[in-house]
């Protein structure tokens, strides 16, 4: 997920995930832009520190000025405040092998969506929390094998999941109700695949999803990448044409 305040936030997924115990740097606006510099002034850096935090996505809550992370280590959400203080809100059940993935903000229904990912099982958890307080709202579960990765959301709080294994995207009702919007054969076969979502709205025009598809693996065998677009009013996919490779 990209967060909503600066596009160089977007840096940051890469820098986290490859963290181990080191101090992060969180950049939090762009200093080319007016309106973000009367709102955030200072810092433009925010740094903190946790040990093994393997954080893969994170997502910014503007009501509270501060940042979802997840952990793909200890299966936690935490919140990292502007001043640098990190607190851990929640944790899944150790018992559980769980690691937190993707992390999507809900500003309009106070909620954060996050998903959970079971490796040796590829098996998929949505978990839906109140964005204020961190109390459960719902945790819907995904088919083995899926791979529940990255998670967005609409206007109509409906959540959109991708699954790296199964190739699949997945909608998730406010209430928690599974079902499958469409299957995106991969050709050749790869071991993950839809990673990264977006949702885009149109209010004059059709809605979509924009779908990143690895292809990967292995750290030795990656195909080039690709963008998809999911119409959400019949679930056609077509492909975004790039100039050059993902990968």
């Amino acid at each position: 997920p990209f967060p909503s305040i600066s596009m160089n936030a977007v840096a940051l997924v890469l820098a986290a995930a490859l963290a181990v115990g080191h101090t992060l740097t969180l950049p939090v606006a762009d200093n080319n832009t007016a309106v973000e510099n009367s709102f955030f002034k200072k810092p433009n850096l925010i740094t903190f520190s946790s040990k093994d935090l393997f954080p893969e996505s994170f997502d910014y809550d503007p009501i509270r000025r501060r940042f979802i992370v997840g952990s793909i280590a200890f299966g936690s959400i935490s919140t990292v405040d502007l001043d640098g203080t990190i607190k851990t809100r929640y944790t899944f059940d150790p018992s559980l092998q769980l690691s937190t993935s993707g992390v999507k903000v809900d500003v309009l229904r106070d909620r954060v969506l996050v998903t959970a990912v079971h490796a040796p099982t590829a098996s998929g958890t949505l978990a839906a929390f109140k964005l204020s307080t961190f109390e459960v709202i719902f945790i819907a579960n995904g088919p083995s094998p899926s791979f529940w990765n990255d998670v967005t959301v609409d206007v109509l709080g409906n959540a959109y999941v991708t699954g790296s294994v199964s190739a699949t995207i997945y909608k998730v009702t406010p209430t928690g109700a599974v079902s499958e919007l469409v299957h995106i054969p991969q050709n050749p076969p790869v071991g993950l695949s839809l990673n990264g979502i977006t949702y885009v709205f149109r209010p004059f025009g059709k809605s979509f999803l924009l779908v990143g598809n690895t292809r990967f693996n292995s750290p030795v065998d990656i195909l080039p990448g690709i963008i998809y677009k999911v119409a959400l009013d019949d679930a056609s996919v077509s492909e975004v044409l790039v100039n050059d490779a993902l990968f």
